[in-house]
Formats: structure tokens, sequence, C-alpha cells
């Protein structure tokens, strides 16, 4: 299985995009897959959009627990990470 960690911060606006890209090239690998998003608190919306597209991307959501910092929600992903 792969396992794509996302950590991510107002990026509300370009969830779609992003969304659309990792699923074609995750597809492309005919392998599986789970896709895990760390939110470090965004103050944006990003996590309401997150939670509106979770079923039909099949996406894994995580608020952030410990420190703020990008490498703090790498390493919160990789402890929920599957493959």
């Amino acid at each position: 299985m792969i396992s794509v960690i996302v950590p991510i911060y107002n990026e509300k606006e370009n969830l779609k995009s992003l969304l659309k890209k990792l699923k074609k090239a995750l597809l492309e690998t005919r392998e599986n897959y789970e896709i895990i998003f760390v939110d470090d608190h965004s103050t944006d919306g990003t996590w309401k959009q997150l939670f509106k597209y979770r079923l039909a991307h099949k996406l894994r959501l995580f608020k952030k627990q410990g420190q703020k910092g990008k490498a703090f929600s790498l390493m919160e992903g990789f402890e929920k990470a599957q493959g």
C-alpha cells in the first residue's frame, strides 16, 4: 500500500487541483493507496473543504495535535499511515 501524507495549512483554494493530480498519479500505479491530510490549524476553511471531499476521495483526515510546523505534521501523518 502507498501512503501519501499531506501536511496542509490554509490551502482551501488549491485542494481541488491537488486532489485531482494526486488521484491521477496514484491510480496510474495500480497499487492500493491512502491519502492522509494533517491540517496544521488552518484558518481559511481548509478543514471544512477537506471534510466535504473526504468520502468521494477516500481521504483520511486529522487535525494537528502536536507542535505547529510541517515536520511535526509529517511525523503525525507517518504515525497514522498504514502503508
